[in-house]
């Protein structure tokens, strides 16, 4: 667990970046930056609490989910993030189970995996729980998870195409 101006200055050397670099992606004052990174203000000796809404901005300025910089910051924990998973599980419908996948687990199949990718790139919230800080090896893990829903979409699109032949002649 770690402090959010700790974050904040791994993420600025990891990616180059001065306090007027980091100014500019994120719309907060530099000196404002620089204090978060000391975690206390000098002139009267008190730890910097950001509002909720600079810590979106910094998120966001960091190419990372609300949740998931919340999460390094150890202000909510495994069980928040995995409510929502819960409720993309609750979204999926059980596939039947007879040897072959029908035309329709292939459609809940699609829109389970469409639903999941909109969510990694639109939702602030929805968020990739594994953050710890090293933005690089999150940008890696997050490349390899929509590669691995890309995956999934193709593979059910060819086993559709095999199973039940031209889109014309699809059930």
């Amino acid at each position: 667990m770690k402090t959010l101006g700790e974050l904040i200055k791994n993420y600025r050397k990891e990616q180059g970046l001065s306090l007027r670099d980091f100014e500019a992606l994120c719309g907060i004052s530099h000196s404002y930056i620089a204090k978060l990174e000391k975690g206390i203000d000098r002139r009267t000796g008190n730890p910097i609490e950001p509002t909720l809404d600079l810590v979106e901005k910094i998120a966001k300025a960091m190419g990372l989910p609300l949740n998931s910089l919340l999460y390094a910051m150890g202000k909510i924990n495994n069980s928040d993030i995995d409510k929502q998973s819960e409720d993309i599980k609750a979204d999926a419908a059980p596939i039947e189970d007879e040897g072959i996948l029908t035309s329709n687990d292939l459609k809940q199949i699609m829109k389970t995996v469409e639903k999941l990718r909109a969510n990694l790139k639109n939702d602030p919230n929805m968020g990739y729980a594994n953050f710890d800080g090293d933005y690089n090896e999150y940008l890696e893990e997050l490349e390899l998870l929509e590669a691995s829903l890309n995956a999934v979409a193709k593979t059910a699109k060819k086993l559709n195409k095999v199973t039940y032949g031209t889109k014309t002649s699809q059930r």
